[in-house]
């Protein structure tokens, strides 16, 4: 992961807007420009030059516990799920967060375009 914002760092009607909830996308170059404009640099964890080369990946969620993104072993689909549920925390309650992840070109076996994101349960 190489960016995360939360509720109450941002208001979660600004992340929802500028990530909905659900699977999650393939940030094209300019949809990342978008993004990274519209939120906080206090959200990153690298600088935006070292995302260059990089497969990047948005997922907007209600954080209730740890989520992993995973891909298939043929490489063309990525999808998010829950690795470690936070039993202190209610779903319902929690807090919207927006991350970011990097995926390296080498780690999949399609170009961006064919990369596609989809909810754990459609896979």
């Amino acid at each position: 992961m190489v960016a995360r914002w939360s509720v109450p760092q941002v208001a979660q009607a600004e992340l929802q807007a500028v990530v909905p909830p659900g699977p999650g996308e393939v940030l094209s170059p300019a949809r990342r420009d978008e993004l990274l404009a519209r939120l906080p640099e206090a959200g990153l964890s690298a600088d935006p030059s070292a995302f260059q080369g990089r497969l990047l990946v948005a997922h907007g969620y209600s954080r209730c516990g740890d989520e992993l993104l995973h891909r298939d072993w043929r490489g063309k689909e990525l999808w998010f799920a829950v690795a470690r549920e936070d039993e202190g925390l209610a779903c319902a309650v929690s807090p919207y967060t927006v991350e970011i992840w990097a995926v390296e070109p080498g780690d999949l076996r399609a170009s961006a375009d064919e990369v596609r994101v989809r909810e754990a349960r459609d896979r």
